[in-house]
């Protein structure tokens, strides 16, 4: 990583809290500046997130599975739970 470059904008995205601090240790090892936590467990607000993102206002969504995620998802998006 680049130590001259701003760390990248992270939202943790989460239909279920349960893995909450698994999520937030990814982010942190992966030096992203965690700018928020969304519980979403009507799976409503993600479309609120992607717009953001192309907006750019942050840079990666970092969530546990793609269980919640629509397959048409464009952004960055990392699967914490499958990357052990």
């Amino acid at each position: 990583m680049d130590t001259n470059l701003p760390p990248l904008r992270a939202v943790i995205y989460l239909r279920e809290m349960r893995y909450v601090d698994e999520c937030n240790d990814h982010a942190d090892r992966s030096g992203y500046d965690t700018v928020d936590t969304v519980h979403d467990p009507d799976g409503v607000l993600l479309q609120e997130l992607l717009n953001r993102a192309l907006g750019g206002e942050l840079d990666v969504i970092v969530t546990w599975d793609y269980a919640s995620l629509p397959h048409d998802t464009v952004p960055r998006i990392e699967l914490v739970g499958h990357s052990r």
